[in-house]
């Protein structure tokens, strides 16, 4: 399997994502990056880690003060498979 850089990943699948729901798709591709990156800063410097369910609860809590932005998409994480089911 070819490997993706962020930037290609996002701009392959965003293709597949209705239109209408393609900015809410952009948030949460963001929201997600920017969460990962935040938990980055305390594991690199502090020692500190969350386990991955905890990230993930962590996400999914920020998407739903995002939800008035978000409303038009539904995202479900497959975390077993690690994959994103739209």
């Amino acid at each position: 399997m070819e490997e993706l850089s962020l930037a290609d990943w996002w701009t392959a699948l965003r293709k597949r994502v209705e239109k209408v729901a393609r900015k809410s798709f952009d948030s949460m591709v963001i929201l997600t990056s920017w969460s990962i990156w935040l938990e980055r800063n305390p594991r690199t410097f502090n020692g500190e880690e969350r386990t991955m369910m905890q990230l993930v609860h962590k996400i999914s809590e920020e998407a739903s003060a995002w939800a008035p932005n978000l409303r038009r998409t539904r995202l479900v994480m497959a975390m077993s498979s690690g994959s994103m089911v739209w």
